[in-house]
């Protein structure tokens, strides 16, 4: 039954077992189905003459739990005359941003997403001396987490053109009495009474850092049955020989945490990588573009969810 002034999300969800492949749309309920926030990913990055990065926008409910999004519309503002074009490239919940190969001087360009009535942005510095520059992207950027819940974030660190850093060392911390994280990233969340919000910083020795909003609350008290997997990254660009670990997150339909039991990971393109059962991703030699998908098998049906990956030298 659709309780009175609650929206419904759906999603999609392979069945197994008696439905016989069939589809199922299962919904989440109440605070769980409305978009509360935007995320705009990466939320800062720097880049020089020619360089380029891909922005994800994403929709996140009140809870910490990702919502589709109706179409999102991107716009610029600041020193867009150091664009290609002197705009942005819009891709549907993406965005392209490139500059020029040749700029007079640097400056800065705030991306911003609104989706659903709900704005994100990020910001983007453009540097002509093309000096070493690093940020810092911290996974999942919106989390959900009920008390003892132990959610794994992991920190991916942006280079020149925004390839991602093979294996980056990182120091965690935690911010609003959230919780407690240790040292590769796990963090268990504090048991409350009410809803506590707070951030998980991961810092480079050299000062950058990068956070996630988390959110701590009761659990709901869910099915306990996951209607939703999301990959992180979402996209990323990686060199040849290089490793990173991928992350999925799974959520009932009240938008409550669900254990990943039985997930499975796999490659759309051998000849450009492999990844192992921990969802490390290594890259070989070859270039080019292919996808990282997460599977979630339980009694009742199955998930997936896909991450992009572009490999260059």
């Amino acid at each position: 039954m659709r309780r009175r002034g609650w929206k419904l999300g759906f999603f999609l969800v392979g069945a197994l077992g008696g439905c016989g492949g069939a589809a199922l749309l299962i919904p989440f309920i109440g605070p769980a189905s409305q978009v509360y926030r935007v995320k705009v990913s990466p939320g800062a990055v720097t880049l020089g003459p020619g360089e380029s990065v891909i922005l994800s926008a994403s929709g996140y409910s009140i809870l910490g739990n990702k919502v589709p999004t109706g179409s999102v519309l991107w716009s610029a503002q600041g020193d867009v005359s150091l664009l290609e074009n002197g705009t942005i490239r819009p891709l549907g919940s993406q965005a392209e941003v490139r500059v020029q190969r040749e700029i007079p001087r640097g400056g800065t360009v705030v991306v911003s997403a609104v989706a659903d009535g709900k704005s994100g942005s990020a910001s983007v510095t453009i540097d002509p001396q093309a000096v070493a520059r690093k940020t810092v992207v911290v996974y999942p950027p919106v989390a959900g987490l009920t008390p003892g819940f132990r959610q794994r974030f992991i920190a991916v660190v942006l280079g020149a053109g925004g390839k991602a850093e093979s294996n980056p060392s990182v120091t965690w911390s935690v911010s609003g009495d959230i919780g407690t994280i240790d040292e590769e990233g796990f963090l268990t969340a504090a048991n409350v009474s009410a809803q506590r919000e707070g951030k998980v910083r991961a810092a480079l020795g050299s000062g950058e850092f990068g956070e996630a909003d988390v959110i701590v609350r009761p659990a709901i008290e869910g099915t306990g049955e996951p209607v939703q997997l999301s990959v992180f990254p979402e996209r990323v660009r990686l060199g040849t020989r290089s490793q990173l670990r991928f992350i999925a997150v799974a959520v009932d339909k009240e938008g409550d945490p669900v254990p990943l039991e039985g997930i499975t990971w796999a490659v759309s393109d051998r000849n450009l990588g492999s990844i192992d059962a921990e969802g490390v991703l290594s890259t070989l030699t070859a270039t080019g573009s292919f996808s990282v998908t997460a599977v979630l098998r339980w009694a009742q049906g199955m998930l997936t969810d896909s991450a992009q990956v572009e490999v260059v030298q």
